[in-house]
């Protein structure tokens, strides 16, 4: 398939049409971008098809996808690696597909809905059924029993808090769906490479408690599965450092990954 086709799958899979435009948010706001724009029209194929597939699941039937369609395309880690690896040769569905066992987790029902969403839409491009594929299947989350409690009212208010300076695509929503965003990260975000060492930066110096896994635990775990240019990474680690009790200390040293 040709380059074009990847990006817009990844679109399609991660972006939904409606309540594109964001409501009671104060944010700056960018031009609607020419690849976004030809994508909305086969966008409503990929929206239809997942909420098919997940019609009566409890917890998934009733999502629009706005927060996690936002968050993916727009701001996450896996996005921007898999656009990069999916790309010439292995432009292919079966490595799109693969790829999605990176970011999904391998119980959540929207890993096989979204890989079936992606053998669909190949099959209508090219008239014809194509023979089932074999869907690879991820990793389950993992539980942690050392995170730290976070009232996630409280991180919410202080995340958009933090981004109200931020300028950001018109097509954006991740921040009015902050709440969905969570509950994708909470339930079915997998970040396998997410290390602690990672949030020590100049600006956010942690001190964690022994055992503490960043990328079991959700306040983080968003924060490292957020891409390093986003501009959404520092108001989410501001409001995890400071609602998730982790201490900002002067000295740097190893942290526990």
């Amino acid at each position: 398939m040709a380059k074009i086709l990847a990006l817009l799958l990844s679109l399609m899979l991660f972006y939904t049409l409606t309540n594109n435009t964001a409501s009671g948010c104060h944010r700056k706001r960018k031009r609607r971008s020419a690849a976004v724009i030809y994508s909305g029209r086969v966008v409503n194929f990929f929206l239809g098809c997942l909420q098919r597939q997940l019609f009566g699941r409890s917890g998934y039937g009733s999502s629009d996808w706005n927060g996690l369609v936002s968050y993916a395309v727009f701001h996450s880690s896996w996005y921007e690696t898999v656009s990069a690896d999916c790309m010439g040769q292995r432009d292919t569905i079966a490595c799109w597909i693969e790829a999605l066992t990176g970011f999904m987790s391998g119980s959540s029902p929207l890993l096989r809905a979204s890989q079936r969403c992606v053998k669909a839409y190949n099959d209508m491009m090219r008239t014809s059924v194509t023979a089932e594929p074999v869907y690879p299947t991820g990793l389950q989350i993992s539980d942690s029993q050392s995170c730290p409690i976070v009232n996630q009212s409280a991180y919410t208010i202080e995340f958009k808090e933090n981004a109200l300076n931020e300028t950001f695509n018109t097509e954006d929503t991740t921040l009015n769906e902050l709440t969905e965003v969570i509950q994708f990260v909470q339930n079915d975000m997998l970040c396998k490479n997410c290390s602690c060492d990672s949030l020590e930066t100049d600006d956010a110096i942690f001190d964690f408690e022994d055992g503490f896994s960043c990328g079991n635990c959700w306040s983080t775990k968003l924060v490292l599965g957020t891409r390093m240019t986003s501009k959404i990474r520092r108001p989410g680690k501001l409001a995890a450092r400071r609602r998730g009790g982790l201490r900002k200390r002067k000295k740097s040293r190893r942290l526990n990954a």
